[in-house]
């Protein structure tokens, strides 16, 4: 059931998508369909900041979130773990902690876009990336423009990286997570359902970026 909100929130990603001035993909000439895609990369990070920058979105309270293979790829950039450019030590401790100011949050929630790259639970059937075309966890209340599955010219599947403020979007929960169980005597079993009521929308859509990368 968290993976199940979480889900909801990142495809909002589909809605920040839908606005061109909102969306960078990562290739060498910045176009869906154009040429080779990237890795994440410096460039990719700070064209995401500039865009903030220049919609005064307030430093504080900026995130960015990023997939596992997004977050290895930014281990392997100099200015982001080298001695003569952070304090810390990314490649001994293995995390990185901030890049240009902006805390770092890795997710195994962003994944691969796929229509076969996402399972909630053990045994679960494949369905498609939260915000992916044909998705359960499409944004309903937003226009929205699916994520792509791969960008440029390479076959390598896309992950979406967001780059945020925290008042990008709002949360509404009308019933928290509540169990209910009972007996089952016709199969000898107890049997338990559990639901919750909620909702996300973009609030603020200038306040999010998001960044289409190769992996």
């Amino acid at each position: 059931l968290a993976r199940d909100m979480d889900n909801s929130v990142l495809a909002l990603r589909a809605a920040i998508n839908n606005s061109s001035s909102q969306r960078i993909y990562n290739t060498t000439d910045g176009t869906l369909a154009g040429s080779a895609s990237q890795t994440l990369n410096q460039a990719a990070i700070l064209a995401a900041k500039e865009i903030l920058d220049l919609a005064d979105v307030p430093e504080e309270d900026r995130v960015l979130m990023v997939g596992i293979q997004q977050y290895n790829d930014l281990l392997t950039i100099d200015a982001f773990v080298r001695d003569e450019y952070v304090n810390g030590r990314p490649t001994v401790s293995g995390e990185v902690g901030q890049i240009y100011g902006i805390p770092v949050v890795k997710t195994t929630q962003i994944g691969r876009n796929s229509a076969t790259g996402y399972v909630n639970g053990t045994g679960a059937t494949p369905q498609p990336t939260p915000g992916v075309a044909s998705s359960p966890y499409l944004p309903t209340q937003d226009s929205y423009t699916a994520l792509p599955t791969t960008i440029g010219t390479d076959a390598a599947a896309c992950v979406t990286a967001l780059m945020c403020h925290k008042d990008w979007a709002i949360s509404a929960v009308q019933k928290e997570p509540n169990v209910e169980s009972s007996r089952e005597t016709l199969y000898l079993a107890d049997a338990f359902v559990t639901t919750q009521i909620y909702g996300h929308k973009v609030y603020r859509s200038d306040h999010a970026v998001v960044i289409h990368t190769k992996t």
